[in-house]
C-alpha cells in the first residue's frame, strides 16, 4: 500500500493547503471528520502515512491500524473524513452504532403530577407577580420572615458547623444518636418500646417511602393506596413494577375510609377476582382506567388482578384533604389489616400539625399485633423540607419483620429473600444515609432542653395555618341565587374544612362555569390570566376540586383570592334571572363590592 502524502490527503479533503501551516491540510467546518487521530510525518522527504499516536491521546488508533503499510511515525495531528479512512482500512468500516436505552423502572417511572404541573408555567410577561398556592413548602415565604425554621435549630446547626464534626459519613441507615433520640420519642406508653435498630433515617420522608415499598414489593405486586392521595404513591409502585390500588375516602364523611369497600378490594385480589370497568371487589372501575393521579397505561375492558396485595398505605392527617382520621376509623383499618394479614405504612409526616381541639393518634400506638411501619421527617414540622431528613419507624409488637427470611436455608443465593427488616436495612446502602449536619440537630429537637421553646414555635405555625383556613372559609361564602358579585366566590364552596396539615381542598361547580370544562381548564385558565397557581383535583385522583395551601402569608393570601373572585365572575355562566352586569377585564383584581 503506498503512502499517504500531504498531497493525496489535501486531495482527499478537497481543500487547499493551509497557507499558514503548508504541511497540514485545511479540514472544512462541513467536513464529517473522524474522531480517530492519525499522525503525518515532519517532512515530505520521509516516510508519511497514519499512526497510532502514542501516550494517552484520546481516539488513540486500535491495534489492527497499526500495521507497516501505515508508515508509522510520530508527528503532528490531523483529522482524516471517514470516507478516507475507510478507502484505506483492511477491513470493511463499520461507522458507530448507539443504542441507549433507559432500563424497564426507568422507562415506567413518571409522577403523573409532573405531566399536568409542567403545563402550569407562569407567564414571565404577566402583568401581576406570580402567587403560587400550590407548592406544599411551608418556606416558600421566609424572605419575607413568614414561617422560619426555629431558632433552637439554626443556634444547633450554626454550633455544629462551627465544631465540624457533622461533615463525613455516618452508617447508612442513621447516625446512633439521631436513631436513638427518635426511638425514645415514638415509643408509646404500653406498647413494645422502639430500639434505635427500630429506626431508619433516610433522604426525606420520600426516601424513607422509596425503601420501604423497594422491600415490600416485587414486580407484578400490588400496595393499596388512598384516594384522594398523595401522587408520590403511585409513582413508587409503578416504578417498581407493582400497582397502585385505590381506596375510597368519603367525601361526606370528613374523608374517613370506607373500610367495607377497602375489605372487599383485598378479598377481590387476593382471590384471583377479576375486575372491569364499572364496579367489582369495591373499585370504582377497572383500575387502569381511573381519572387523574391513579390513571394507568390506559382503558381496559377487565383483566385479571395481581397475585396478591402486600400492604395498604394510609396517610394522616392527609395530603390534600387536611383531614384527621379518628380513633374509630382507624382501629377499623388494623381490623382490616389483621384479618388478611397486612402491615400497614402509615404516612404521618404532618402527625405535628393538627389544629386545635382535634385528636392525632399515631397508628403504631393503637396495635400490639399488627406491624405498621411509620414514615415521619423533619421537612413539614420544623420548615427544612430541603434538608432532606426523613425516617422509618417499625412497631413490630409480634416480631413479623424478622422472619421466616431465607438467608441460611435457601440453596440457591441469588433466590434467597432475606427478612423485611433485613431487607430494609440492605436497601439503606444505595444512598449511603442521609444529610449527617441535619441529623446531628435530631437528639435537641427531640430531647425535653427545647420543649418550651419548640411548643411555642409550633403554636405559632399552627395558628397561621387555622386562621388562613378560617379566613379562607368566611371568603368562600355561598353566593345566593341573582346575588352573584355581592358576597363569595362564584361556582366555588369548601369542602370540608381542614384539621391539620397545609392544605385546603376546593370543590368546584364547573357546571356554573362558560368555558372551564374540568379542574385542569380551571387552573391552566386562572394560571394564564390572573398569574395563580393552584393544584387540579385531578393530581390526587378526584376530579373537580382544586387543592391551595395554607402557608402563604395573609396579604398574599388576600391577593390570591381576590383574583381566584375575579377570574370565577369572569367565566360565570350567566342566566336569563340575573341582572345584566360587566364581566371583570382580565388583570383587573379591585374587590367587588358587597
Amino acid at each position: 500500500m503506498p503512502p499517504l502524502g500531504e498531497n493525496a490527503r489535501a486531495k482527499a479533503c478537497q481543500t487547499p493547503p493551509c497557507l499558514r501551516h503548508p504541511q497540514k491540510p485545511i479540514i472544512p467546518s462541513g467536513c464529517k471528520t473522524s474522531s480517530r487521530a492519525f499522525t503525518e510525518s515532519k517532512s515530505a522527504d520521509e516516510p508519511t502515512g497514519l499512526q497510532a499516536p502514542a501516550g494517552s491521546i484520546p481516539g488513540a488508533i486500535p491495534h489492527p491500524f497499526a500495521s507497516p503499510d501505515f508508515g508509522l511515525n510520530k508527528a503532528s495531528i490531523v483529522a482524516i473524513p471517514p470516507q478516507h479512512i475507510a478507502s484505506k482500512l483492511p477491513f470493511p468500516y463499520l461507522a458507530p452504532r448507539w443504542e441507549l436505552a433507559s432500563s424497564r423502572r426507568a422507562s415506567r417511572t413518571s409522577n403523573p403530577l409532573r405531566n399536568i404541573v409542567d403545563n402550569l408555567k407562569p407567564d414571565p410577561e404577566h402583568p401581576s407577580p406570580v402567587l403560587n398556592f400550590a407548592l406544599g413548602d411551608p418556606t416558600a415565604y421566609a424572605l419575607e420572615g413568614h414561617l422560619r425554621c426555629p431558632d433552637v435549630l439554626i443556634d444547633a446547626v450554626a454550633k455544629h458547623v462551627e465544631e465540624g464534626l457533622h461533615n463525613g459519613y455516618a452508617c447508612s441507615a442513621g447516625t446512633l444518636e439521631a436513631r436513638q433520640a427518635l426511638a425514645a420519642a415514638y415509643s408509646y406508653p404500653g406498647r413494645k418500646l422502639l430500639t434505635a435498630e427500630d429506626v431508619i433515617i433516610a433522604s426525606g420522608a420520600s426516601g424513607a417511602l422509596e425503601i420501604v415499598l423497594t422491600a415490600l414489593l416485587d414486580e407484578g405486586d400490588a400496595v393499596l393506596i388512598p384516594r384522594p392521595g398523595f401522587a408520590l404513591y403511585q409513582v413508587l409502585a409503578r416504578s417498581l413494577g407493582a400497582e397502585a390500588v385505590p381506596y375510597d375516602l368519603v367525601h361526606e364523611d370528613n374523608w374517613a375510609i370506607d373500610l367495607a369497600a377497602l375489605d372487599a378490594t383485598i378479598a377481590g385480589y387476593n382471590n384471583g377476582q377479576t375486575v372491569g370497568n364499572g364496579g367489582g371487589a369495591g373499585l370504582q372501575g377497572d383500575v387502569r382506567g381511573m381519572p387523574g393521579s391513579m390513571r394507568s397505561d390506559g382503558p381496559s375492558t377487565s383483566r385479571t388482578l395481581p397475585a396478591r396485595i402486600k400492604a395498604i398505605m394510609v396517610n394522616n392527617p392527609s395530603n390534600p384533604c387536611g383531614n384527621v382520621l379518628s380513633k374509630e376509623n382507624l382501629l377499623g383499618l388494623l381490623d382490616v389489616a389483621r384479618r388478611h394479614s397486612l402491615p400497614i405504612v402509615a404516612d404521618e409526616i404532618y402527625g405535628r400539625l393538627v389544629f386545635p381541639g382535634e385528636s392525632f393518634h399515631p397508628l403504631g400506638a393503637l396495635t400490639t399485633d399488627v406491624p405498621v411501619l411509620t414514615v415521619g421527617g423533619m421537612a413539614k414540622q420544623f420548615a427544612v423540607p430541603g434538608w432532606r431528613v426523613g425516617w422509618l419507624l417499625l412497631h413490630d409488637p409480634l416480631g413479623a419483620l424478622d422472619g421466616p427470611g431465607e438467608e441460611e436455608t435457601c440453596d440457591h443465593p441469588q433466590q434467597r429473600r432475606a427478612s423485611l427488616r433485613r431487607g430494609l436495612e440492605n436497601l439503606t446502602q444505595l444512598v449511603l444515609g442521609a444529610n449527617t449536619l441535619a441529623q446531628s440537630t435530631i437528639p435537641l429537637l427531640f430531647s425535653s432542653k427545647f420543649g418550651p421553646r419548640l411548643e411555642a414555635f409550633y403554636a405559632n405555625y399552627v395558628s397561621i395555618l387555622v386562621d388562613n383556613a378560617n379566613f379562607i372559609k368566611a371568603t368562600l361564602l355561598p353566593v345566593a341565587e341573582g346575588m352573584e358579585g355581592k358576597e363569595g366566590i362564584w361556582g366555588v364552596t369548601l369542602s370540608n374544612f381542614p384539621q391539620g396539615a397545609l392544605y385546603l381542598l376546593l370543590k368546584l361547580s364547573l357546571d356554573k362555569f362558560i368555558d372551564l370544562p374540568d379542574d385542569v381548564a380551571f387552573c391552566a385558565a386562572l394560571l394564564k390570566e390572573e398569574n395563580l397557581v393552584l393544584l387540579p383535583g385531578q393530581c390526587f385522583g378526584i376530579p373537580g376540586y382544586v387543592r391551595l395551601v395554607l402557608t402563604p402569608p395573609r396579604p398574599a393570601l388576600v391577593e390570591g383570592l381576590d383574583r381566584l373572585r375575579t377570574f370565577c365572575f369572569r367565566h360565570a355562566l350567566v342566566t336569563k334571572a340575573e341582572e345584566a352586569r360587566p364581566l371583570l377585564p382580565m388583570g383587573c383584581h379591585d374587590k367587588i363590592a358587597k
